[in-house]
């Protein structure tokens, strides 16, 4: 039996606090972070070098990006 992970999306992310927690339990996977701040997403990036950062107004962020940049799909 295969173990799925539950995909997490970090919006509204700083330096990725939440994310840490995520990022230390096998059952999760983090798709991608959200910041505004520029700052806050370069930090969020250095603490999760393999996590894809949107560092854009959330209103300029969708489903489009996670379908176009990271394939995910709307079931």
């Amino acid at each position: 039996m295969t173990n799925k992970k539950f995909k997490v999306l970090d919006l509204f992310s700083g330096v990725g606090g939440l994310s840490y927690g995520f990022a230390h339990d096998d059952n999760f996977e983090i798709i991608a972070g959200n910041e505004l701040l520029p700052d806050m997403a370069k930090a969020y990036s250095l603490n999760h070098p393999n996590v894809k950062m949107y560092n854009c107004d959330i209103k300029d962020f969708g489903l489009k990006n996670l379908t176009e940049d990271l394939q995910i799909k709307k079931r």
